[in-house]
């Protein structure tokens, strides 16, 4: 580099140093999967030319190689990230239904634009990984499918480590299960009714702290449920799609085989057409086998015949005497 360039080696500072790893972090995760290595290398090799300090170099170096779920994800943040920042704010939206306790139909809404927008970025993934050369097997869709409704599912203010971010993802991530609503709905509540006094007055101060706690239980598990119930609706539109599906592929299968069972149907037809000929002609080669026969018996007697009257005629004393 410069002499310029080792100025800003000299000058570099540790908020620039966490700007350049973030960028050269970016930089690595951005590309082909095959190519992961080499592009690592050298950005280990342009952070040390910008001065980063050698423990921070280091660490870059070690930089995992995401899996091919994580890598078609993480291509999305970088092709499609406008519409990978749509689905995190449809998800944020999605939950402040839930906290607020909204009515169904608005929850039902969000709950179909999430899972299209699930639907497409995993399309679009199945194509990222087509052209880097890889195959969008049903196993790594599905990996990607559930990546893609956990970043969904993280709060706005949820600060995730680096290799659990879309763009450098190291691996699938999975979506918050059952339990896990219901803790994030507890804490969706509010905070927790404060402690009675340590003297209280005999029942007056515990009453209303253990009604309180439980009013604050009750929601949490309305809330936990009507999640679930969201979530299982969706896969249940999702199950009828797929049964939609197949029956339109059953009905396409059972047309194909309609039509070439006529196809077999006309096919056998033909054969027993061309089998009736081929007797018919085997009669006529046996009536001729047999009329060749006759009119062979025929000559011969004529022949005898005519043989037997030139004999006659020979012995026969002439006209003129």
């Amino acid at each position: 580099m410069s002499g310029s360039a080792t100025d800003d080696v000299d000058a570099v500072d540790a908020v620039d140093a966490v700007d350049a790893i973030e960028q050269a972090r970016a930089r690595v995760y951005d590309g082909d999967l095959k190519g992961f290595v080499e592009r690592r290398r050298e950005q280990v090799a342009a952070l040390k030319q910008l001065g980063v300090p050698r423990q921070e170099v280091a660490a870059f170096g070690r930089l995992a190689k995401p899996s091919l779920p994580a890598w078609a994800v993480n291509q999305l943040r970088y092709r499609d990230g406008e519409e990978l920042s749509r689905l995190e704010r449809t998800g944020e939206e999605l939950r402040a239904a839930h906290r607020a306790d909204q009515a169904g139909e608005e929850v039902r809404q969000l709950t179909q634009a999430r899972r299209r927008l699930v639907d497409r970025l995993t399309a679009r993934a199945e194509e990222h990984l087509l052209a880097d050369g890889h195959a969008a097997a049903r196993t790594t869709t599905n990996a990607v499918r559930r990546t893609l409704e956990a970043l969904s599912s993280r709060q706005a203010d949820e600060t995730p480590p680096v290799d659990q971010r879309a763009g450098t993802l190291v691996r699938e991530l999975e979506p918050p299960d059952f339990d896990l609503l219901f803790g994030l709905a507890v804490g969706a509540a509010g905070p927790a009714p404060p402690q009675p006094s340590a003297e209280p007055p005999a029942n007056a101060a515990v009453k209303p702290a253990v009604k309180s706690r439980q009013r604050a239980l009750d929601v949490a598990r309305r809330r936990a449920l009507e999640a679930q119930l969201a979530k299982d609706r969706e896969q249940l539109e999702r199950r009828r799609e797929e049964m939609g599906e197949l029956g339109r592929r059953r009905q396409r299968a059972e047309e194909e085989l309609a039509q070439r069972q006529r196809a077999v149907d006309a096919l056998r037809a033909q054969l027993d057409e061309a089998r009736a000929e081929r007797d018919r002609s085997a009669a006529e080669h046996d009536e001729l086998v047999r009329s060749h026969r006759r009119a062979e018996l025929a000559g011969l007697e004529l022949e005898s015949r005519i043989a037997k009257n030139e004999e006659t005629l020979d012995g026969l004393p002439g006209e003129a005497g």
